[in-house]
């Protein structure tokens, strides 16, 4: 029986969500004795080694010849590799893997009101209460009882506000060349801007300290950096992103619940008070929402897709 093409995009966004909610616990174990930015270029390099055996095999690296795709490598890079990560690597030096993965989910509330926005889409009521829903969970993540707020909690925040103008440039990448190209290509374009960033504000660190961090380091590029990623991108090349986005509900009580395993780090109150309206809110937003990408005239492809 043939699956559809909304079908497998959900698949996808699936199994993305589920490998996501390993991510901030790895990333946490590996800053254990290395520093976020050295640690993120560790990651990436296993994930770009990975990725450049699977483009030898499926001679894609033509793809990366495509001049016309380089500007939306580089702000991918920019945008993604470098900010986004960055922001998420450095906030969870101050903060848990739990509140990193409840607080990423906010993702979904920017992700919606910009493509919503550029698509001029109207906001109805239920969108509205679901926005307000995830708002109050958020500031009950950030503000657990108090008016002081963690910086690693507010730098995750910040992240989450940045990466829908990265999945824009993805999805328009997408149209031209695979995900694999897109992934690796990011991966390539970043380092040099992540070896500055880890050089100005990173120790160097020694070969103990990577064979410390080398597991969760191996595991972070292998499953989040490379085959987490490519699905991400299949998954927003087949349906909306805002619907890819809806399946990473599951992603903050599994991040919980495996921290409360590998990292020993029992759920709060503030946690469940705040992961709660937030899901809830997520449902809000995505209902009525697109099962099938409809590309509109500005986003048909100018190549052929790969």
């Amino acid at each position: 029986m043939k699956i559809s093409n909304a079908k497998t995009g959900d698949i996808y966004a699936l199994s993305n969500a589920i490998l996501w909610s390993f991510f901030p616990i790895l990333s946490a174990l590996s800053l254990n004795s290395i520093g976020p930015f050295f640690s993120l270029i560790l990651s990436n390099t296993v994930s770009g080694a990975i990725l450049a055996l699977i483009m030898w095999r499926k001679k894609l690296w033509n793809e990366l010849l495509k001049k016309d795709q380089w500007k939306n490598l580089l702000y991918i890079s920019l945008i993604l590799s470098t900010a986004f990560y960055g922001l998420v690597f450095l906030g969870l030096q101050y903060t848990t893997s739990g509140n990193a993965g409840i607080i990423l989910l906010m993702e979904i509330l920017f992700s919606y009101f910009y493509f919503g926005l550029r698509e001029k889409e109207k906001f109805n009521t239920v969108h509205i209460l679901g926005s307000l829903l995830m708002i109050i969970g958020a500031i009950t993540i950030l503000f657990p009882g108090n008016i002081e707020v963690n910086k690693g909690d507010f730098l995750i925040l910040i992240a989450t506000m940045i990466a829908p103008f990265g999945n824009a440039f993805q999805k328009r990448a997408r149209q031209s060349i695979s995900s694999t190209s897109i992934v690796f290509g990011r991966f390539t374009f970043s380092l040099p801007f992540l070896f500055i960033l880890a050089f100005i504000f990173d120790p160097i660190p020694s070969l103990q300290n990577i064979q410390t961090s080398f597991f969760a380091i191996l595991m972070n590029g292998i499953f989040v950096f490379a085959l987490s990623k490519i699905l991400w991108v299949e998954a927003i090349h087949r349906i909306p992103v805002a619907r890819s986005l809806s399946f990473e509900t599951i992603s903050p009580p599994l991040t919980l619940l495996f921290g409360y395993f590998i990292l020993s780090q029992t759920p709060t109150l503030w946690q469940i008070l705040g992961v709660i309206p937030i899901i809830i809110g997520t449902m809000c937003i995505l209902k009525d929402t697109p099962t099938s990408q409809v590309p509109r005239v500005s986003e048909k492809p100018r190549h052929p897709q790969s």
